[in-house]
This record gives C-alpha cells, sequence and structure tokens, in this order.
C-alpha cells in the first residue's frame, strides 16, 4: 500500500398536623361561708408556712415538667413505630461475564448501604451459549434484573423485548452522551433513548515485540504500507524457506485471532460498508484482496504457524492485532515477555479505530427498573470504574479500559491502556466483532467473510468469492431487521 494512496484500490490487485393551642382559663374559686362551717388548715401546719407566690411557681413547674414528659412520650413513641416499619425489599438478579463475584462484592455492599433494602444478587455466567441462555431465560420471564451483554447485540435482544431504555431521572441522554464516547452513543441507542451503559472500552491495538522492533531500526508503523514494509523486513526464514519467524500475523481466517475485526476496520477505513459486499463503489473486494496479499504475495504469515496470540507470545511472530484482554494471555504464555501496543495503523484520510466492548442493561420486564438503573448508572460511576480499576491492577498488568471520556488523562500513560483510550474517540463497530460466542449476528456474518477469505487463499478469484458473499451478509442483517 502506497501511503499517498486515498484507499486500498492501488495496494492490491485491481478489483404529618399541629395541635390547635388551649390557652389557660381564669377562674374565680367562690368561698363557703354560710350554711357550713369553713374546714381550716390547722395554724400549726406545713402548708401555712410556704408563702402563696412559691405554691404558685411551683404548681407552674410541675405543669411544665408534665407537658415535656407528655411531648416527649408522644416523640419517642412515633420514632419506634417509624423504626419498626419495614424498609421495601427489592432484590435485584445481576449477571455477568468476566468478574468474579469477589471483585464486585466490596462495590455491591456500597450501593446496597447507600439504598436500605436492596440486594443484590451477582452471578458470573460462563460466555459459551450466554447471548442464547439470555434470551430463552427472557423468554421464559425468568431473566435477570441486571445483565452484561456486547454492544453489537442491541437488534438481537431488542427483538425479543428484553431492552428497557435508561430513564431520563437516572441519566438524560445528553449526559450519556457527554460522558461516554461516540461509539457508545451510536452502538447503544434503540428509538430515542439508550438501552445500555459501558463499564469498559476494548478494541484493536497493534502489539509489537519490543526487542525485535529495536533490532529494525525502525519505528512502530503508522500507515499500512509501513507496516508491510516492517513486516517483510522481520520476517525470519529456515534453511528450507519457511517461515521461522512471521512479520506479522495477517492474511488468514484459520489461523489470525480476530481476523474479522481486523478485515472490518480495513473495509471501514476504505469507505466500505462491511453489510454491502457488492457496493457499486467496489470498496470491499480492495479490502480482502489487501488482507490476503500479507500470505499470498507478500508471505510474512502462514498456516503453518500456531495461532496468532501464542504465536506472538512465544515470539514467532513480531506483530500482532488484538484486544486488550490479549496481553493477560500473552503474559501468562511467556512471563517475560516485552511488547509495546501502538494504535491501529491508518490510511489517508480522517482516522477510524475498532470498538468491540461489552455494557450494562436492564431487563423491560423487572419490577423495579428505576433501582436496576440507579446500580447500573452507580457502577459506571467514576469513582467505582476507579476502584474497580485499581482492583485489579493489584493483582494483574491493568483493569478495563475506562468507558468514560473523563477518566482518560488517567490511563493516557498507560503502556498497555493508553494506546486502546488514544483510539476510543475515532472508534467504529460492526457485526464482525469475534469472540463474542453469539452464535447469531457477528458470528453468522464472519462465517461468510471467513470463507470468502479462505476461498481466495485457496486460489479462487473474487469473481468467485463475491457472489455467495454478496447475497450471504445481507440475508443475516435482514434477519435481524438491520438495514445494510
Amino acid at each position: 500500500m502506497e501511503q499517498e494512496s486515498p484507499s486500498l484500490q492501488s495496494q492490491v490487485p485491481q478489483a404529618t398536623p399541629t395541635a390547635p393551642s388551649n390557652p389557660g382559663v381564669s377562674e374565680a374559686v367562690p368561698e363557703f361561708v354560710s350554711g357550713a362551717a369553713q374546714t381550716a388548715r390547722p395554724s400549726g401546719s406545713f402548708f401555712s408556712k410556704i408563702p402563696m407566690k412559691i405554691i404558685a411557681i411551683v404548681a407552674v413547674l410541675l405543669v411544665i415538667v408534665l407537658a415535656v414528659v407528655f411531648a416527649a412520650s408522644k416523640f419517642l413513641g412515633t420514632s419506634s413505630q417509624t423504626a419498626k416499619t419495614p424498609t421495601r425489599q427489592v432484590n435485584l438478579v445481576y449477571w455477568g461475564l468476566w468478574e468474579p463475584n469477589d471483585v464486585l462484592t466490596s462495590v455491591i455492599k456500597d450501593f446496597e448501604g447507600a439504598n436500605p433494602g436492596v440486594h443484590i444478587q451477582y452471578g458470573q455466567q460462563s460466555i459459551k451459549d450466554y447471548r442464547e441462555r439470555l434470551q430463552s431465560a427472557f423468554a421464559r420471564g425468568q431473566g435477570p434484573d441486571v445483565f452484561r451483554f456486547h454492544n453489537t447485540w442491541v437488534p438481537m435482544l431488542a427483538q425479543t423485548g428484553a431492552l428497557s431504555t435508561l430513564p431520563a431521572n437516572i441519566m438524560s441522554n445528553s449526559t450519556f452522551e457527554k460522558t461516554f464516547y461516540p461509539v457508545a452513543a451510536k452502538d447503544l441507542k434503540a428509538g430515542t433513548g439508550y438501552v445500555g451503559v459501558p463499564l469498559e472500552f476494548d478494541g484493536l491495538s497493534l502489539f509489537i515485540n519490543k526487542r525485535m522492533l529495536a533490532d529494525s531500526g525502525k519505528s512502530a508503523p503508522t500507515t499500512w504500507e509501513d507496516l508491510r514494509v516492517l513486516a517483510r523486513s522481520l520476517t525470519v526464514r529456515d534453511a528450507d524457506g519457511k517461515i521461522a519467524r512471521a512479520g506479522v500475523a495477517l492474511g488468514s481466517a484459520k489461523n489470525v485471532d480476530h481476523f474479522s475485526d481486523i478485515l472490518a476496520l480495513l473495509i471501514l477505513q476504505n469507505g466500505g460498508n462491511p453489510g454491502k459486499p457488492d457496493d457499486s463503489a467496489q470498496l470491499v473486494p480492495p479490502a480482502l484482496q489487501f488482507y490476503t496479499q500479507f500470505m499470498l504475495t507478500d508471505k510474512v504469515w502462514d498456516e503453518t504457524l500456531p495461532n496468532s496470540t501464542y504465536a506472538f507470545a512465544t515470539e514467532k511472530a513480531a506483530m500482532v492485532f488484538a484486544p486488550s484482554w490479549r496481553a493477560f494471555e500473552m503474559k501468562q504464555i511467556n512471563p517475560n515477555f516485552d511488547f509495546e501496543v501502538d494504535p491501529v495503523p491508518q490510511l489517508p484520510g480522517k482516522p477510524i479505530t475498532w470498538a468491540s466492548y461489552w455494557a450494562e442493561g436492564v431487563s423491560k420486564t423487572t419490577k423495579d427498573q428505576d433501582v436496576a438503573w440507579k446500580f447500573v448508572t452507580y457502577m459506571s460511576s467514576s469513582d467505582v470504574l476507579q476502584k474497580l480499576y485499581a482492583d485489579a491492577t493489584a493483582v494483574r498488568l491493568f483493569g478495563e479500559p475506562y468507558p468514560r471520556v473523563d477518566l482518560a488523562p488517567k490511563v493516557a500513560s498507560d503502556p498497555y491502556v493508553g494506546a486502546f483510550i488514544s483510539q476510543a474517540p475515532n472508534a467504529v463497530s460492526w457485526y464482525m466483532a469475534s469472540n463474542t460466542y453469539d452464535n447469531g449476528i457477528n458470528d453468522q456474518i464472519i462465517k461468510y467473510y471467513a470463507d470468502a477469505i479462505n476461498g481466495l487463499n485457496s486460489g479462487k478469484q473474487l469473481e468467485e468469492v463475491m457472489p455467495t458473499l454478496s447475497k450471504g451478509v445481507p440475508a443475516v442483517l435482514a434477519q435481524y431487521k438491520i438495514a445494510p
């Protein structure tokens, strides 16, 4: 690919009330003088020696004390009754995917403490058949109140009426759009509102072996043509001409992890629409050819090599494209492995990067939607996300990259996360996200593109692979009522 080229075309073969006041009443006390002898106090009694003024004062004080005691007893009685009134109980079931229970225990307890009567029951689910199990549970009326889903699943979940809309009194649309990256505002909107809140961001970055890059005397590539040149220089062959070390893991649909994300990125950067492979502008075919030329023409990768993540971690490949979480796997395979993470290369023009991430939603059938959404937005707050990130960093390389724009400076210089966050403002997404295991929109479309790549790598021409691709992809989109 020539750097000055505006597309991929030239780089591939052409184709409560208050009691009323009670004022005191003064009454004259009659004296009984006639008709009977008046009973007199003994002249020497105690009372006859106390002045009437003092007696009056004592009487007034006694009335005051009794009044205070009466008021206090009423107050204490009311308070006691209030304390005994039971708090309304709200029980929410929360299905997650990646975080073990102990990771979320602290933040869930904090929320429950601030919201008496609310109990969150979290359960980590297996990714295997998760999307289908989720939708089946909703169909039976037994689905979770809060659940995690992939950003590309909105059409599938919307079909079953599983998604409730984020209430404006919890978070307005404008607040959502200011808080999270533009790609989330695009992906998670259904109708006039948002149906999910992201707790992380991820996508693709270029992972490079530091030692090999230093030995080459070159810097990290910023264009696809730079990548091709560097990949050829980093490829090492054995005495029989076989690849002993690949320059970059690209070109195959069989042993390149996340090949579909990479291919979708190439199509979108080239101005193409992955949903219309046969668009009259013919922007998808050049992307297919450009991708396969790393095997067919440049021969910097082949299908005899291990899967790309393992090949990179064992230093049998100099460069790979991967999401952030692959770094944990790489370090598990090779704890001393030293690599850097850089943004993906670009074509000339506006930068376009890739997004593939997970969000939290609330079931439309849950009885306490406001409480559930309050919990979800609490989880996405700056303080909670930073706590979760810090807890994760204490036991591994880093936490989940932040989905909030205001938290970008916190990790901008992080050697692993920084590249992903720097790309977030320009990220796009489409239904070719790998590792969602949805057996739905992503997996079905990816299968069509994989067949096209495999066909080209086996010697077929574009004319032979494009008809099936051009019919199959729009058919999948139509199944989920998505316009190409």
